[in-house]
């Protein structure tokens, strides 16, 4: 370790690999914490997430063996945060929100006000993620009072994103539009390109989203330019998961608009890109989105194939409305297909499904959709076979 560090001391970012691996073994310590971090940010970069977590989690090990202090205690924060933000990419939730968790009560100790308004922003975000926006309100405001009292302008930016992805689940689109525009009219310059402590760049993150709330909306021709621009700037720093992002939105777009054929393109775009690069694309919804466009474009055994294998493969490791919309899609796609029985049995599911939330509260899913998808069932099949909808 030494002598990489004395021949290559003004190149050590190439060696940081090599260099936590001596340290690690030589058992020394702080510069075991320090490379390990760095290479889990390096692996993090490339978007080698599995290689970043395991990174991460060593140096959180390494850093155990060091004398407690206020700044071993802001080390490991930081490093759980970081864990947080390469987990979230592998959709590995319910660490996610452990890790949060241990890190609120280790900011909360020092009363780190900083840290904990970065907490309160992921906090909000899982809480999104978890179908249950009404909770996630809350710490998004959180988060941004702490942003603007202390002046935060990177937190100022997530916590505005976070914040509109929970209005956008409520229905608020006002609201929801009003955060988005706040964090996009932030940006300009080099800034645009910045990820401002996120897995994502705020700045297509947030043209993402509101391209979600046009499309709610109608506003199909400035969703579309939203989406575009999205693209170009993820394009530009070719960064595999914002181009996912931004190819996405335009998928959902144009499914939204009844344009099959753009929706394909684009979610084709994005399930290769997730391939190629190992990133996972089912909690961002491509596979279902993608197979519900091939049913709806009349491609419908490729449609099924598609969504019985996603929601085979994810089983409950979604969350949210991420869970529920795959079964309400194949519900429908089985209607179509003319297997009664099988849609029945998924609008039921879809009815019924419950959300449990990491705090252990449930929530009923999209049960507006899956009634719909009950009630078409029920008009498909003879008067006597009418299934039973109504009760408690």
């Amino acid at each position: 370790m030494a002598a990489i560090e004395h021949l290559h001391a003004h190149r050590l970012t190439e060696h940081v690999d090599r260099l936590a691996h001596h340290a690690l073994r030589g058992e020394v310590w702080d510069k075991a914490v320090t490379y390990l971090r760095q290479a889990g940010a390096k692996a993090a970069d490339r978007s080698a997430y599995r290689e970043a977590v395991a990174g991460l989690e060593q140096a959180l090990g390494a850093l155990t063996h060091l004398r407690e202090s206020r700044e071993t205690i802001e080390q490991g924060i930081d490093l759980r945060l970081e864990l947080r933000n390469s987990l979230f990419a592998l959709a590995e939730f319910p660490r996610v929100f452990d890790y949060l968790r241990e890190a609120e009560i280790l900011a909360d100790r020092i009363g780190d006000q900083g840290r904990l308004g970065w907490i309160s922003a992921y906090v909000c975000a899982h809480f999104w993620l978890a179908n249950d926006p009404d909770r996630a309100v809350g710490p998004g405001h959180r988060a941004l009072a702490v942003a603007e009292a202390r002046g935060d302008f990177a937190l100022q930016l997530v916590a505005n994103v976070r914040l509109g992805q929970a209005y956008l689940s409520l229905g608020n689109y006002p609201r929801a539009r009003e955060c988005f525009h706040r964090t996009i009219d932030s940006l300009a310059g080099d800034l645009i390109y910045k990820r401002f402590e996120e897995v994502w760049l705020p700045s297509v993150g947030s043209r993402v989203w509101l391209v979600y709330v046009l499309a709610k909306c109608g506003e199909f021709a400035e969703g579309i330019a939203t989406g575009e621009e999205a693209v170009r700037i993820a394009e530009a720093v070719n960064h595999p998961r914002d181009v996912i992002h931004a190819y996405r939105s335009l998928g959902h777009l144009y499914l939204r608009k009844g344009d099959l054929e753009e929706a394909i393109f684009f979610l084709e775009r994005c399930r290769s890109l997730g391939q190629a690069s190992n990133i996972p694309t089912f909690p961002l919804g491509v596979r279902s989105y993608l197979g519900y466009a091939y049913i709806l474009s009349g491609r419908l055994a490729d449609g099924l194939r598609l969504l019985e294998r996603h929601i085979e493969q994810t089983g409950a490791v979604e969350l949210g409305q991420a869970r529920t919309f795959p079964v309400i899609h194949l519900s429908e796609g089985y209607l179509l297909a003319n297997r009664i029985g099988d849609a029945i049995r998924l609008a039921g599911q879809a009815l019924d499904l419950r959300v449990t939330t990491s705090y252990g509260r449930t929530r009923r899913g999209l049960s507006a959709l899956s009634a719909r998808s009950l009630r078409i069932a029920a008009h498909r099949m003879p008067t006597r076979q009418k299934p039973r909808t109504g009760g408690p």
